[in-house]
């Protein structure tokens, strides 16, 4: 007979050759693949269910992960159609949502979008099945006009194309404190050509385009009471379906111009009275979210009017403060389609694919739970199917969730002090606290959604998309150039006398004197107006007080917009994580900051001074690096190839940095000095910072490096090899609590001392344990390592041998242990 560990160990080198080994990945047994590798026409390869629309015909969506080279993004062939469980066809678009590392694999989620008749009387969720099969496909143009967007969808009622073939049908409206007016036509305007358009979504089932420009004045004056050269800047995101006469409209307004071009100056607070979305009549504006200043219908002139944003009634002004800003989903509809437009608000249609029937290993179908297609977040990880909790039960969590942070919402009414300590400022409603550093573990989840996923909850979905929008009106961080685009690293790069160098301090937002983006030089006209007659809000201070979440929690804002791109392919939450990508980068870079040689300290180059000196002894690599490598993974998976291009040699330069940096001794790669840490005694290695940093190396070995360049995943994978081991020394455990020490001196002070191996000096470990955030580096622990060491330690933790997580229902911290969990189930299930 085999021993126990034995015959894990022996599934493990099976899990480990799935997940991790670049040259066997793709070697899981799979009924739907046939003896070549291939797929053949005709076989079944995922299903989802979906909750049947309350209007017909309907569109149905949902995101499926795929294999390597399934569907190539530029070829005129959609691979993939949904039929009826009876083997119906139904009419199919396919969506890139993210992309496999490698060269030539294509895409690695997909957005498979459906046109549905919906059964009369139909209330069961329907069963969608996903078949390989080859069906042509329609490309955008290289640089698709407006009418290109609108005239591509079935059947798209004629109102609908003349709203989006006219000027000034869709125009956004804000009055600032002169009581001057700024227009944006959010279609046509001229000041759009100045932009970027973006396509989000081309086929004959729906498109959808991104369009940039700043809200200039209708007027422009001059004198004390002045215009100013432009108040908001918008991204409207246009989404249209096929014979659906509803127009799907997403906004971002923001106070972020960076100044780098004259007509891209930047602004101080903007001081406005109301913000209004302007329509033609017979036209109606709804809210997916309605907030209280939500205003009523106006009609106006020729127009009718929606107060976005409505007047505060005191008369006093609103305010953003610079660098602010704030998303608003709307529902644009003809006035007698209440029932369509209701539906859209609902979010109706969207469905969750689920695992095969067959056994843990070996999965009929793509899907989350696939080894094959585990392609889920950054870490691209097995996610657990949690059979021992009914659905039901998630379905319920997603639904109390949801209709807590509503009800605040809708009502404007804060909830004591977390989560939501404020009541609504405004036009925002800021999620948290308003220290943007705000200590303790709520929120700091490797893995966001599997509430929504796991119950196929509308309502998750909807929870996720409020959380981050309240999440983005506390984010005051957005820094935008004249077209639309996140400002870059390479914008502000200066090249003199054969030097290249970054000439500011960055830290997630301007810091420092240097100030190249015209923040302290901005005009003060509206500001001092509002001053001097006491007109500012009396929501100012406190909103004002909301600082962006900083770079060490920043996984409070980019964990739930990552769920929504890997869910539902959201492109307002997927550039929202563009946007946060490159503030890590110019957060994280490996250039000097003047032509004098100076070096920001909490740069790459600042780290790569350190570790230059002191190679193999650990470094100041926490936390705060570890959710900058996770979020500009996040964004090179969703990223444009393009965009993959410019970013992969910092991935490169990073891997390189941590193997020379870990501790030769221990693997620890974490070591501070800090007061807060052990009295500031010695260099400290926390284990929340360890179980972060795993968890991004994890990632970008997965899902950047992997099959792309082999010299930097080898470099990559043994760093974390060796870092994860140093879980399993015994001094980094408390051996009468079964949890390892929350803070752990690995060196000493002197940095010019060796570090410590095998043993921890009197005063080196704290009397709080980590029992919330290390499970996940037990799970990469025994794929990476196998040790048999690892199920003894996991059992510690639990209190009990690890497969008793097959029969845990505690989903209190799902998010940490979501890796685990799989790992249990794929190991005895």
């Amino acid at each position: 007979m085999i021993p126990p560990t034995l015959r894990r160990l022996g599934l493990l080198v099976l899990c480990l050759g799935v997940w991790l080994n670049p040259a066997q990945s793709r070697q899981v047994p799979n009924p739907s693949v046939d003896s070549s590798g291939t797929v053949p026409i005709g076989a079944i390869v995922a299903g989802f269910f979906v909750d049947p629309p309350t209007v017909s015909p309907a569109l149905i969506r949902t995101t499926l992960p795929v294999p390597p080279k399934t569907f190539d993004p530029a070829s005129p062939v959609n691979p993939l159609r949904l039929i009826y469980l009876d083997g119906t066809p139904i009419e199919t678009q396919i969506e890139v949502v993210t992309r496999h590392p490698g060269p030539g694999e294509g895409a690695a989620v997909v957005e498979l979008i459906g046109r549905i008749n919906v059964p009369p009387g139909q209330t069961k969720p329907l069963t969608i099945l996903v078949q390989r099969f080859d069906n042509p496909r329609i490309l955008p143009p290289p640089s698709p006009s407006v009418a290109d967007f609108y005239n591509t969808p079935l059947d798209v009622p004629a109102p609908v194309q003349s709203l989006l073939k006219n000027a000034k049908q869709i125009q956004l409206a804000v009055e600032d404190a002169f009581g001057k007016l700024y227009l944006l036509d959010l279609i046509h305007d001229p000041e759009l050509n100045k932009g970027e358009r973006r396509t989000q979504r081309f086929g004959e089932l729906q498109t959808e385009f991104r369009q940039h420009g700043w809200m200039r004045p209708l007027i422009p004056t001059s004198g004390p009471q002045g215009t100013l050269s432009h108040m908001f800047g918008v991204h409207a995101y246009v989404r249209i379906s096929a014979g659906d006469p509803v127009i799907e409209l997403d906004l971002r307004i923001h106070n972020g111009a960076d100044g780098r071009t004259p007509d891209n100056q930047a602004q101080g607070p903007l001081y406005f009275r109301k913000l209004s979305l302007v329509l033609t009549p017979g036209w109606s504006a709804s809210p997916r979210f309605k907030d209280p200043m939500f205003g009523d219908k106006e009609i106006v002139g020729q127009y009718v009017v929606y107060p976005i944003v409505d007047d505060l009634g005191d008369g006093k002004m609103h305010v953003m403060p610079q660098q602010g800003q704030m998303h608003r989903r709307l529902i644009i509809a003809p006035e007698m389609e209440t029932a369509r437009a209701k539906s859209h608000i609902n979010s109706e249609g969207l469905g969750f694919v689920r695992p095969g029937p067959g056994p843990v290993r070996a999965p009929l179908l793509w899907s989350w739970w696939n080894p094959n297609t585990s392609n889920y977040f950054p870490q691209a990880h097995l996610l657990p199917r949690m059979e021992q909790v009914p659905t039901s039960a998630f379905k319920d969590i997603a639904r109390q969730d949801y209709e807590f942070l509503k009800g605040h919402f809708e009502n404007g009414t804060g909830a004591s002090n977390y989560p939501i300590s404020s009541d609504a400022l405004g036009w925002a409603h800021p999620y948290g606290i308003p220290y943007g550093g705000m200590t303790g573990g709520d929120g700091i989840q490797f893995y966001y959604g599997l509430e929504a996923l796991l119950g196929h909850s509308a309502d998750g979905y909807r929870y996720l998309q409020l959380l981050h929008r309240m999440g983005t009106e506390r984010m005051p961080n957005a820094l935008y150039g004249l077209d639309g685009s996140p400002t870059t690293v390479e914008d502000w790069l200066v090249n003199e006398a054969g030097q290249t160098y970054l000439p500011f301090y960055f830290y997630m937002h301007p810091t420092g004197s240097n100030d190249p983006f015209g923040f302290t030089t901005a005009p003060t006209g509206p500001a001092d107006y509002v001053k001097a007659n006491g007109l500012e809000p009396a929501y100012q201070i406190k909103l004002l007080e909301y600082q962006h979440i900083d770079v060490q929690h920043l996984v409070r804002y980019t964990g739930p917009a990552k769920a929504l791109a890997w869910l539902a392919n959201d492109s307002l939450a997927k550039d929202d994580l563009e946007m946060q990508a490159e503030m890590c980068h110019l957060t994280y870079h490996n250039y000097e900051n003047s032509k004098y040689h100076h070096i920001q300290g909490t740069t790459m180059l600042g780290d790569r001074v350190f570790v230059d000196a002191h190679p193999g002894t650990g470094f100041d690599f926490g936390r705060g690096e570890g959710w900058m490598l996770d979020t500009m993974t996040a964004a090179y998976q969703l990223g444009t190839p393009t965009f993959r291009t410019g970013k992969f040699p910092w991935f490169q330069k990073i891997t390189q940095l941590i193997e020379d940096g870990q501790a030769n001794c221990t693997g620890f790669i974490n070591a501070n000095i800090y007061l807060k840490l052990l009295n500031g005694d010695f260099r400290v290695m926390q284990s929340i910072e360890n179980a972060i940093i795993q968890n991004a190396m994890f990632a970008a070995m997965r899902s950047v490096l992997r099959n792309t360049d082999q010299i930097h995943f080898v470099k990559m994978r043994t760093v974390l090899q060796k870092s994860l081991a140093g879980n399993l020394r015994p001094e980094y455990w408390d051996p009468n609590n079964a949890a390892p020490f929350t803070q752990l001196a690995v060196a000493p002070k002197d940095e010019s001392l060796p570090p410590f191996c095998g043993f921890v000096p009197p005063g080196g470990q704290s009397i709080y344990l980590d029992g919330y955030q290390i499970w996940p580096s037990m799970a990469y622990g025994l794929e990476l390592i196998g040790d048999p060491a690892y199920f003894d330690y996991t059992s510690k933790l639990l209190g009990a041998p690890m497969q008793s997580m097959l029969t845990l229902k505690d989903l209190s911290n799902l998010g940490n242990q979501a890796a685990l969990f799989a790992v249990a189930e794929y190991l005895w299930k």
